[in-house]
């Protein structure tokens, strides 16, 4: 029988040496995040040296005195060693001794020993692990060098992630690699908030997982090769994924000086511009909510490139929308996107006269009190002014839409009036949890018996559905097409869709936008981009994308809201409405439908203003302010155009405050104001000269010149 005191000390043993070996493979691990492998290959050899030196010097009796025999011991050692790294030294966790009974009296005699000798084995094994790892290491290295100094890309991104958001930025990164028309190379980094790293390098379908120092080689080579035939787009996309948002940094194409490359690509890596070299051709930040609601909006707006295709109908109908939920930011951003693209016309007569519908947006949330808040604090002018009228400051502005805030959706369902013709889209941005289906059900028999004639839109938030329209029956199930008993829901929300390269990459999410900024700043007479022909305009993109460059904030954010919103005009003045003709049936006719398009558009500016913050700037003092400006640049040593310190005095950004934001029948007389400023100053001549005294009311029926026609 085995001696079972013999049998725990080789255990004890075996635990020990067991857990000397999990010390080291977790030191390994970390110190080859911050060490050179070449370290840790010594600090392995020199561990495995001495050990067998040891065992050597033990094994031989008088080796320790021997000059000669300890050179041996040392050279078997060096050898032992050496063979750790390739296997050559084979596994056994205990010595080979004829029989079991040997064994166990030899290891619980010398315990010593026995722990040396496991130690030994299994540092022999984590030295054959590295070397696996450093060969597949430089393999990877290997074809990562070909894949960028061989392949075609089509551009060059850097994704930079937070650990909360890799999702979000890992369905971008594939999506980015396969390219538009070729691979792109996409380079990523995930930053988890214990601190560690994760660096890979996606093109096409394949990913390689990198150290830090090889991703910067690579990322380097990158962008000293956008100078050369193998990448189409010089641009450089740095896309940083952090706190619930993406910033999107886009760097020109102009080849940077070799000196340059690497503070230009430890600025990419780090995912700031602060840093770089070289600054940014264009930064632009959304939510991920503002991205996903900007997606369901433009499913709801005609398309911009078939006038057979009129989506839902938003824009084209009077608009009445029932959202529900308690996401207070997604409430929020889809009643301001409801807003800005929801006015509509209900008549247009002959003299070019209208009559507008504007949204009525009705709210049920629990937290209803802080929704109707944070749109009050956000957008002031989005509710009427506490002043009465007639009192001095800003002029009184008609709220662009009416809003109800609901504790209960069954109240806000009672209090719904709607009309046959109107666009009633009833919305729940809630996820569907498996009630949501049965809440439609209710909510669609409640409209059809108060309102048989209107055939409500379902809108269903869903992170993980595919978007698009579904018709669901009464039991929530899922119809081919439309059926008496079916009810049409759009779906919206996956956030894989969201995570498009074309949307993020400017590609589609604002190509009609730098368009319309084009377009506006494009003189008469000379070639302009049609904004709903995309082979027509593909020509324009590089003189676009230069103009969006110089483009501020604000202007690249009214470009996009006009881009969202234009093809309803431009159906308008294809199709016509009501009384008027489509273009094209006589002069007459054509001036009265600009003369509507124009007020709806300024319906539709007003509507964007204000759920952007802004407010109507007061007029009572506008021509002393304007006074005391132009006295003020005149001591400048370097004095700013007229038209600048004009516009200072009309707009402030600052303040979010604009002089046009006014009713429709006010402009005329803010046109008259304006005239007397300039006249009063001296300065109509050079105002004139400017655009500065144009018409207001000219300037929204020029919408059918500046992008329509």
């Amino acid at each position: 029988m085995y001696d079972p005191a013999a049998l725990l000390m080789i255990a004890l043993g075996l635990l020990l040496a067991g857990a000397v070996i999990l010390v080291a493979l977790f030191c390994v691990y970390k110190l080859l995040d911050r060490v050179s492998r070449f370290v840790v290959f010594a600090a392995l050899f020199i561990s495995l040296f001495a050990i067998s030196w040891v065992q050597g010097l033990a094994t031989a009796p008088g080796a320790s005195g021997d000059a000669l025999l300890s050179m041996a011991a040392a050279l078997n050692a060096f050898g032992q060693a050496a063979l750790a790294f390739i296997g050559g030294n084979g596994f056994s966790l205990l010595p080979e001794l004829p029989g079991a009974e040997a064994t166990i009296a030899w290891a619980s005699a010398n315990a010593g020993a026995l722990a040396l000798h496991v130690v030994f084995e299994l540092l022999s094994l984590l030295a054959l692990a590295l070397t696996a790892e450093t060969v597949l290491n430089f393999f990877t290295n290997v074809s990562s060098w070909l894949s960028v100094h061989i392949d075609h890309f089509e551009q060059v991104v850097v994704v930079i992630s937070s650990g909360d958001m890799t999702p979000c930025a890992r369905a971008f990164a594939l999506d980015a690699a396969r390219g538009d028309s070729r691979p792109r190379a996409v380079f990523s980094i995930v930053r988890e908030d214990s601190g560690d790293e994760t660096y890979r390098l996606t093109s096409g379908d394949t990913t390689r997982t990198l150290s830090r120092e090889s991703l910067r080689r690579r990322l380097a080579d990158a962008v000293r090769l956008r100078a050369t035939s193998r990448v189409d787009d010089g641009h450089v996309a740095l896309v940083v994924f952090r706190n619930g948002r993406v910033t999107v940094t886009s760097y020109g194409e102009d080849d940077l000086p070799r000196r340059s490359v690497p503070a230009f690509v430890d600025s990419l890596m780090e995912g700031t511009a602060d840093k770089s070299p070289v600054p940014p051709d264009d930064v632009y930040s959304y939510s991920l909510e503002e991205i996903k609601v900007r997606q369901l909006v433009c499913r709801l707006l005609p398309s911009p490139y078939d006038v057979e295709h009129t989506g839902v109908g938003l824009g084209l109908r009077p608009l009445v929308a029932l959202v529900m939920g308690d996401d207070i930011e997604r409430v929020v951003l889809t009643t301001a996107y409801l807003v800005r693209n929801g006015q509509a016309l209900v008549k247009a007569h002959a003299d070019g006269s209208i009559e507008a519908s504007l949204p009525h947006i009705m709210i049920a949330s629990h937290c209803a009190d802080r929704i109707e808040r944070r749109l009050r604090k956000s957008y002031p002018a989005l509710f009427p002014a506490d002043e009465p009228d007639g009192e001095p400051g800003a002029p009184a502005l008609t709220p662009p839409a009416t809003i109800d805030f609901f504790d209960s959706k069954f109240d806000m369902l009672d209090a719904l009036s709607a009309r046959a013709g109107d666009l009633v889209l009833v919305i729940n941005t809630e996820p569907d949890l498996g009630r949501a289906p049965s809440l439609r059900n209710i909510l669609q028999r409640r409209l059809q018996l108060r309102f048989p004639e209107v055939e409500p839109v379902f809108v269903q938030y869903d992170e993980v559905e595919k978007p698009g329209v579904a018709f669901e029956d009464s039991y929530g199930g899922r119809a081919g097409a439309a059926l008496a008993d079916t009810k049409q829901v759009l779906i919206y929300g996956s956030a894989t869709e969201s995570m498009q390269a074309a949307r993020l990459l400017h590609k589609a999410l604002d190509r009609m936008a730098m368009l319309v900024n084009l377009r506006y700043g494009t003189p008469a007479g000379a070639a302009k981009p049609n904004l709903f022909d995309p082979e027509q305009s593909a020509p324009f993109i590089p003189e676009a994308l230069r103009a969006w460059r110089d483009c501020d904030a604000y202007g690249r954010d009214s470009s996009r809201a006009t881009a969202d919103y234009s093809p309803v005009e431009r159906l308008l003045w294809v199709r016509g409405f009501d009384e008027l003709p489509s273009f094209g049936h006589g002069e007459n006719s054509d001036e009265a439908l600009r003369e509507a398009i124009g007020h709806l558009e300024h319906l539709r500016w007003n509507a964007y203003l204000v759920t952007t913050g802004y407010r109507p700037r007061q007029w009572d003092t506008l021509p002393e302010r304007y006074e005391a400006a132009l006295a003020e640049n005149a001591r400048l040593a370097n004095p700013r155009p007229v038209q600048q310190v004009f516009k200072e005095q009309t707009v402030d950004p600052r303040v979010r405050e604009h002089v046009a934001l006014v009713d429709w029948k006010l402009l005329s007389k803010l046109d008259t104001l304006f005239e007397r400023m300039a006249r009063e100053t001296g300065t109509y001549q050079e105002l004139l000269e400017a655009g500065r005294l144009k018409p207001n009311q000219q300037k929204d029926r020029d919408i059918i010149d500046d992008l329509i026609s």
